[in-house]
């Protein structure tokens, strides 16, 4: 019976080390596997990831979206927000606008035809490598956003103001030139043209750069720094602005009949716009003639000589009383290289991402652009005031979070699309707005990693005051909701 029983817990004990030794042996084996797997090449795990981020979007939610009307934004539905965070930043670059790319050659004159309608016509030798004075002969490659809708210009961080200012705007672009990873700039003397492609909008329109302040908003800025204190000192936008006699087509015939192409301008090839400054006294007489930017080569001097020839003009009035106006003039020197004229230049059309270049044989004859001249790239506005004949008020919104949130006032009648001038705990004041006008206010915000907007129709005019109601979306309902306000510029 002893005996039995020892032989019967030998045998147990053999049974429980093969189990051991076969869990053992599975264990190893996993193990051997885990480390094939991770000794595999490290850009193969990358291309792995890679995959995966690019094929398989994180899905936050598995609620629908409804469809949504034109106007009814409110039905898209709230979703559990995703696991990263947020920040208006972070939520606008995800729907940053793609950019362009098109390789020129700088040896050779070349108009760009983009997606959206705008045009570049860009002489051969117009850039040069940041700092150098020689022209890039070679291959250049350019870069251009074109912001024309409204969700567009919302997710850029732009506006249409100029300080206090409202502008119209008739359409912006963002333009980098490099070469060979080179940062490249506009020769001094030389300047290429943007045609901005409503020309019955942006007729009479001026170019405005802009920079990048703290907040990450564009800044746009008149060229001429000279102009913001030249503002205090006389009227440049009043109810009537003074006119040249016979109107804009005398003044047009005036200036082809009686300016000379400077001979040294002629040799040297250039061309492009003077920018010129007078006061219109308000006897209709103009003093105070002087270059706000100039090109060189004697178009400066000419221009101040055939200024100086002019009839007096019919003076601007305010409230109907003659007055003192700062006048901002462009006089175009032009060598041929127009519109009209283009002959034997390349063309490059970019549409849906494809380059066709094409010889110049009237491709452009059915296009109706508004062209401004520029000497320099980066963000570039065509714009002109905003001036009110109801008068001015301030526009006031209420939000316990007013540093937080992103608020832009939409308006109907004209591209203009500001943020408030003046942001204090729990308010957001726009100030000076235009009387009786409708607007539409557009507020994003983003809270405890959730998205929240409020999209509503109002007047400028009565209650001066408004609180906004939010509703929570998602990034793809943000998307859409302002998508649906593109309507009102197209």
């Amino acid at each position: 019976m002893h005996l039995h029983r020892k032989k019967t817990m030998k045998t147990k004990s053999i049974i429980l080390l093969t189990i051991i030794f076969l869990l053992g042996s599975c264990g190893s084996e996993d193990q051997g596997d885990k480390a094939i797997r991770v000794n595999k090449p490290a850009s193969f795990q990358a291309a792995i990831l890679n995959e995966k981020i690019i094929n398989q979007p994180i899905v936050a939610s598995q609620k629908k979206i409804s469809k949504i009307k034109s106007t009814e934004y409110s039905k898209i539905d709230s979703v559990v927000p995703q696991t990263e965070t947020r920040t208006l930043k972070t939520l606008y670059d995800k729907f940053e606008k793609p950019e362009q790319l098109i390789h020129i050659n700088g040896s050779k004159d070349t108009i760009l035809i983009l997606k959206e309608g705008t045009i570049l016509k860009i002489p051969a030798g117009t850039f040069a490598i940041k700092g150098e004075p020689i022209p890039v002969m070679g291959v250049l490659e350019i870069s251009v956003r074109e912001y024309y809708s409204v969700s567009d210009i919302i997710f850029g961080n732009l506006t249409t103001q100029y300080g206090e200012a409202l502008l119209e705007s008739g359409g912006m672009i963002n333009i980098e030139v490099r070469d060979n990873g080179n940062i490249c700039s506009v020769v001094p003397g030389k300047s290429y043209e943007i045609g901005f492609p409503d020309k019955n909008n942006c007729n009479k329109m001026e170019m405005f750069e802009g920079i990048q302040n703290g907040r990450d908003k564009i800044v746009w800025q008149h060229p001429d720094k000279r102009l913001t204190e030249r503002i205090s000192e006389n009227f440049t936008v009043v109810e009537e602005q003074p006119v040249f006699p016979g109107g804009d087509e005398a003044r047009i015939k005036f200036l082809q009949s009686n300016i000379k192409y400077p001979e040294e301008a002629k040799e040297l090839g250039i061309q492009g716009k003077v920018y010129i400054t007078f006061v219109v006294e308000t006897d209709g007489s103009l003093t105070d003639i002087k270059v706000l930017r100039g090109i060189g080569g004697g178009c400066d001097e000419e221009t101040i000589r055939v200024i100086k020839k002019m009839p007096k003009w019919i003076p601007g009035k305010q409230r109907g009383i003659p007055v003192r106006v700062q006048f901002n003039l462009p006089v175009n020197f032009n060598l041929g290289y127009t519109s009209n004229n283009i002959m034997n230049k390349t063309i490059t059309f970019a549409y849906s991402g494809n380059q066709k270049t094409k010889g110049a044989d009237g491709q452009l004859s059915h296009l109706n652009s508004w062209f401004i001249s520029s000497y320099s790239t980066g963000w570039i506005n065509c714009d002109r005031f905003v001036v009110s004949k109801q008068g001015y008020m301030d526009y006031i919104v209420e939000d316990p979070c007013a540093d937080s949130v992103d608020l832009i006032m939409l308006f109907h009648r004209q591209k203009t699309i500001i943020v408030p001038t003046i942001v204090k705990v729990n308010k957001l004041i726009f100030k000076n707005i235009p009387r009786n006008d409708s607007i539409t206010m557009i507020g994003i915000k983003v809270t405890n990693n959730k998205i929240y907007i409020a999209i509503e129709d109002d007047t400028t005019s009565g209650q001066t005051i408004r609180r906004l109601t939010f509703k929570e979306v998602d990034g793809e309902g943000l998307k859409k909701a302002l998508s649906m306000l593109d309507r009102f510029y197209h």
